[in-house]
């Protein structure tokens, strides 16, 4: 079993067994604790046959508590970077301006978080008629990285920009299957490619000639 998570743990945490060997919840935890495992050797030299009852419900808690530690600890754990040796194009994405783009990066980012591949493409910006080339690295989490938005927000045509770049996306628990959150950080770089020609309503954000919020494409 895991640290806090041992016979003496259960016999705390459970009021069946709290009560049955009289440990005061008023004590400090480790305390608790300490007593609890006197108990438990009293009951062992006393009663086998209950001590192995409380050794059996102890085990299978633990077992339960076990997979719910590992579970939180997935969780709450950032990416860790990998390099798959891959390059992966997304190719050209037509945004209405670099603001509403930030979409664009963080599917880079998912897809890099995910395979390991360093990410790059072009985003159009048909407000400014400007081309931009993105490269996307999983990295050590920063938790001092910026948002995407942030990033997209710092961009210049006087030269290309680097800064670690945070994001999320929704990964699957390897012990319950449930679906989370999982954060992670990627360094990207920008630089600016040249002047285009095209019109916002060529772009997948446009609509009726009303600009939406920004969207998510998929590649």
């Amino acid at each position: 079993m895991a640290e806090y998570n041992t016979p003496a743990d259960y016999a705390v945490q459970t009021r069946k067994w709290r009560e049955y060997f009289g440990i005061e919840n008023w004590l400090d935890y480790s305390q608790q604790v300490a007593n609890a495992n006197v108990k438990i050797e009293e009951l062992r030299t006393s009663d086998l046959a209950e001590y192995d009852r409380f050794m059996s419900d102890a085990r299978a808690w633990g077992a339960r508590e076990d997979k719910y530690i590992a579970e939180y600890n997935e969780q709450q754990a950032p990416v860790m970077p990998m390099s798959s040796g891959c390059h992966y194009d997304n190719g050209d994405f037509i945004a209405l301006s670099m603001s509403t783009a930030d979409g664009v990066l963080q599917l880079a980012m998912e897809h890099a978080f995910r395979t390991g591949d360093v990410n790059f493409g072009h985003i159009i910006s048909a407000y400014s008629n400007s081309k931009w080339r993105y490269d996307v690295m999983c990295v050590t989490y920063d938790a001092n990285g910026l948002a995407p938005s942030v990033f997209l927000g710092k961009v210049t045509k006087d030269a290309a920009i680097e800064h670690n770049v945070n994001s999320e996306y929704v990964a699957n628990s390897s012990t319950t299957g449930l679906a989370y959150r999982k954060k992670g950080t990627c360094k990207i770089c920008c630089a600016y490619v040249g002047d285009t020609n095209v019109e916002a309503s060529d772009s997948p954000q446009y609509d009726d000639g009303t600009a939406r919020v920004p969207v998510h494409y998929r590649f």
